[in-house]
């Protein structure tokens, strides 16, 4: 088995979810509804503000799975990096400028 890749990257691929924009819950939904094999089925899951697009196998802290009309090679991983926290803090310091009336404009 060879090392694996990993891109601490945006996932570089155009997402195919479900009709409602949502990861897809299963495998089997994924195949059904996009008509692609599990080549192309790449599994999305979260640990400690990471998310990570993989080969579909995997399912600890599985948010769910997205399809691509290209396909996984099985050894190639995307990381993005979430800080939440600082996102909210982000938000909220503009919510305050706002109410303040502080514009950049």
């Amino acid at each position: 088995m060879s090392e694996a890749i990993i891109h601490e990257d945006e996932f570089p691929f155009d997402e195919i979810r479900d009709e409602h924009g949502d990861y897809f819950m299963t495998i089997g939904d994924a195949k059904k509804h996009t008509g692609y094999d599990e080549s192309h089925i790449w599994s999305v899951t979260e640990c400690e503000n990471t998310w990570t697009y993989g080969a579909s196998h995997h399912y600890v802290n599985l948010i769910g799975y997205v399809v691509t009309h290209e396909p996984h090679d099985g050894n190639t991983y995307y990381e993005e990096n979430f800080d939440w926290l600082e996102e909210e803090e982000l938000a909220e310091a503009e919510i305050i400028k706002k109410l303040r009336g502080d514009n950049d404009e």
